[in-house]
């Protein structure tokens, strides 16, 4: 037990040091898990976002079909297939297979119906040569998908086939149907295809009504546009995106959104990821997504551990390190405890040092890092460390039975009290060194003087430290004389101690205005008294603020001044005042309110123009548009701000009744000159619809670069009216 105790300092040390490196240790572990987990969510988040885009550009898609059915309630095979060249999911999503028509056919024509689909040989005869549909088990009616595009070898396998056959496609197309809403069926397979996929509708009406009811939209019913959608490859492009971003995920589909009593039995699992472990409880579960009538859950699973090898080698090296860190600090201190302290550290006597180079003593001397000299009372030198001999001697002698000083001539003097002295030295190894001694009297037992001992720290570096802050502080003081802005400080009472910087040089100010002074005390600043108040309450509370803004008259010039601050303690924590810098902004101001003013000018003259005026972003979102524009379009700007163009301006074609592409979109595809000016008809979101005159161009900076296009568009209905009139047309 007693050699234990020895070895306390030793056993305490490692332990402390063992907690430290384990704690350090955790927290950076916790940190590395927070930040993985981090990544994941955000990676979530992204996956969720791609999933619902991919089917929102498929419903557009949709939308667009629905727009061309309206203008022209026939259209051929190859006006379809030339529509869908401009579908935006199947150049974004690979997992769309196809879009189509879906026509309802009464059982009773169903024969003259295949006749007709056969005979007409304007566009893919070798698939509508063998158009055929299967005749029907009951009289009901039949929902046949009528076209497609693209059509080839693996889509035409849909050509002809009826949706009513199935009981999930037929609800999903039946509640589509009677809430006039664009809907996604039940999983679905089928001996035509060899995976399970999903369908998306959209009915088509003869003609836009308002308001709308269950029956006009019965008798109105035209047929459906559809997006058939195969699950795997759908959902393949996720699982590529979530393996890159180290996650497995399962889509889980609960049905119906309005759906009563959904139990978990009822959900299916329409995807799992090659990498998702069912087995494993540890998954993370998204809040459920509602897209076009379904509701969708989507689990996560890390592929990947939280910590990367990297940071395992970190956390390695970092407790071997910490136990060898641990283990030499506890043997220092050990050693140290064990240590018997120098005699000279307090006083140096007779009985402790004897003045002879034969001492116990010799090695704690040796040890010393700062030169050590001992002289006798004829000043003779008995004693030199190694390191004195190193610096201090010269060349060919020793220091060993000098009698002249080393560094001053305190050190031959007969001491009575201990005298400390600051020096330069040039040493043996010829650089210019400076030393603080302490030289302090030795005394036998009978308090006699009997020598002197000299201890030499070297201060070198802290001195060229100190050098090297009075630089800064010279040189901060020569940049706040140059300096815009100005700096002040304030007592706890918030009255001017100190203000300082070229400001007050600049606008030929004196800063003695400012002393004493409390801010609010030099003019109301432009501010109401709830505003000074509030800033008064922050003082009281001793909070630090920023660009605290005020107006203030000096040298008959008005200014404005923007002001922050922080608050100073003292070394007890008591609160002394204010410190901060200030700003002159109003230049800055100045041209603020110049822009506003051109800002509503141009507004102003935009309003009264009769043309309407749009105006987009490079992404070809709507970032204004004028009254005429809002009333022809039938939007309000608020809603319309933010929109994509083309989801609120449509146009189609004055004789083909096609959709058009949009002007704007091809200004800013730097689209042939040709194109800038048209005539086409404006279909608004009321459902009426106008003759116009339109044109569009790119929004320039100085620079010529993009920064987005203007499109500009006049209603001529009447003018249109009027040369049908007179011409006859």
């Amino acid at each position: 037990m007693f050699e234990l105790k020895k070895y306390t300092v030793f056993i305490v040390t490692l332990l402390l040091g063992l907690l430290f490196t384990l704690a350090s240790i955790s927290l950076y572990y916790w940190q590395a898990i927070d930040s993985a987990r981090g990544r994941w969510q955000q990676s979530q988040d992204q996956l969720i976002a791609h999933f619902r885009t991919q089917l929102i550009l498929a419903q557009s898609d949709l939308q667009l079909i629905q727009a061309a059915f309206i203008a022209q309630n026939q259209l051929s095979p190859e006006q379809f297939s030339q529509l869908q060249l401009q579908s935006q999911s199947r150049k974004i999503s690979t997992g769309v297979l196809a879009m189509g028509f879906v026509r309802p056919v009464s059982a009773d024509f169903l024969r003259q119906y295949i006749e007709q689909n056969r005979s007409d040989t304007r566009f893919a005869t070798e698939f509508y040569s063998v158009f055929d549909v299967a005749s029907p088990q009951q009289k009901e009616a039949l929902q046949i998908v009528d076209m497609l595009s693209p059509l080839n070898s693996t889509t035409a396998q849909w050509l002809g086939f009826n949706l009513a056959h199935d009981a999930a496609l037929k609800r999903a197309l039946e509640r589509a149907k009677s809430n006039g809403q664009p809907w996604m069926s039940d999983g679905f397979t089928a001996s035509l295809v060899r995976t399970e996929s999903l369908v998306i509708y959209l009915p088509i009406y003869r003609s836009l009504f308002n308001p709308s009811t269950p029956a006009l939209r019965a008798s109105n019913y035209l047929g459906s546009a559809i997006v058939l959608l195969p699950s795997k490859p759908f959902f393949a492009g996720l699982e590529r995106l979530a393996g890159a971003a180290g996650l497995a995920f399962r889509v889980v589909d609960q049905g119906l959104i309005d759906a009563v009593g959904r139990t978990k039995a009822a959900a299916k699992i329409r995807y799992t990821s090659s990498q998702f472990k069912p087995e494993v409880s540890e998954s993370w579960s998204l809040v459920p997504q509602n897209v076009l009538g379904r509701q969708w859950r989507f689990e996560f699973q890390p592929i990947v551990s939280a910590i990367s090898l990297q940071q395992m080698q970190f956390m390695t090296w970092l407790a071997v390190l910490g136990l060898v860190f641990s283990l030499l600090l506890a043997s220092l201190l050990q050693r140290r405890t064990r240590m018997p302290q120098p005699a000279m550290d307090d006083n140096v006597d007779k009985q402790s040092l004897r003045l002879t180079p034969e001492l116990p003593t010799r090695t704690l001397l040796e040890a010393v890092s700062d030169p050590l000299i001992l002289r006798d009372a004829r000043g003779q030198i008995t004693y030199a460390n190694a390191v004195a001999e190193l610096r201090l001697a010269q060349h060919d002698r020793s220091l060993l039975g000098s009698i002249d000083a080393v560094f001053d001539a305190a050190e031959l003097g007969r001491l009575s009290m201990p005298q400390q002295l600051m020096v330069s030295h040039i040493d043996r190894d010829e650089q210019m060194r400076q030393y603080e001694l302490m030289l302090k009297p030795l005394r036998d037992d009978r308090l006699q003087w009997i020598g002197t001992v000299m201890q030499a720290r070297d201060i070198s570096a802290s001195s060229a430290t100190i050098k090297s802050l009075r630089e800064q502080v010279e040189r901060l003081s020569m940049m706040v004389d140059i300096s815009n802005d100005w700096f002040w400080e304030q007592d706890r009472e918030g009255r001017f101690t100190a203000v300082s910087g070229g400001f007050f040089t600049d606008l030929d100010i004196n800063p003695a205005l400012f002393i004493g002074k409390c801010r609010w005390e030099l003019g109301q600043g432009g501010l109401s008294a709830a505003q000074w108040a509030a800033h008064r309450a922050v003082l009281a509370s001793q909070q630090a603020y920023r660009d605290f803004e005020y107006q203030t008259e000096l040298n008959q010039q008005s200014l404005y001044l923007s002001v922050s601050g922080r608050p100073v303690f003292d070394h007890n924590g008591e609160f002394i005042g204010y410190r901060g810098v200030g700003r002159n902004v109003t230049a800055i101001r100045l041209a603020q309110a110049a822009l506003l003013a051109e800002q509503q000018r141009a507004q102003a003259t935009l309003a009264s123009i009769v043309d309407g005026v749009v105006t987009t972003d490079l992404n070809g979102r709507i970032y204004y548009l004028n009254p005429v524009a809002s009333a022809l379009l039938g939007w309000e700007p608020e809603m319309a701000q933010g929109q994509y163009l083309s989801s609120v301006y449509q146009t189609i074609d004055t004789k083909t009744r096609l959709p058009l592409a949009g002007l704007a979109a091809l200004a800013l595809q730097n689209s042939t000159p040709g194109q800038s000016a048209r005539r086409s008809i404006l279909l608004n979101k009321l459902g009426l619809h106008f003759y116009i005159e339109e044109s569009a161009a790119r929004i320039r900076d100085e620079a010529h670069g993009t920064l987005g296009a203007v499109l500009v568009f006049r209603d001529i209905s009447n003018w249109q009216d009027e040369e049908a009139r007179v011409f006859g047309f």
